[in-house]
């Protein structure tokens, strides 16, 4: 018998890799503190950069309707907040807490000298302010 999460624990992770993929986002996979975080990227490099934090029991999915039209104008970064995405670290997801020193951490590594928009939704949210 296999080893792992099964199927049914993949699935979320599979759908958001293919639908992001389809999109043309290029996938990063970065260690920061204890996690290594699964993040999304995708739109023009040089645009404004965007870091957008899905809500609780979700994955970066959940912005999908919205890509196709930020990703014209604006380069995007999605991390994913917790293993349903395909993040990886001692617990499950991160907390607030966790959370917001990882996206600080995150923003200051792959966009240090840019101004940058943060948007979330619910937990996503809370981690954003």
């Amino acid at each position: 018998m296999p080893s792992g999460p099964g199927l049914a624990a993949r699935l979320p992770r599979l759908f958001t890799r293919a639908a992001f993929a389809a999109l043309g986002a290029r996938e990063l996979r970065i260690s920061l503190g204890d996690f290594t975080l699964r993040v999304h990227d995708l739109g023009p490099r040089a645009a404004e950069p965007w870091v957008l934090l899905h809500g609780l029991a979700a994955t970066a999915a959940s912005w999908l309707p919205l890509l196709p039209h930020l990703r014209r104008s604006a380069r995007l970064l999605l991390p994913e907040l917790s293993e349903v995405g395909g993040t990886e670290g001692p617990r499950p997801a991160l907390a607030v807490a966790d959370g917001a020193e990882v996206v600080h951490q995150l923003i200051a590594r792959l966009l240090p000298e840019s101004a940058v928009t943060l948007g979330g939704t619910s937990l996503g949210g809370w981690t954003a302010i």
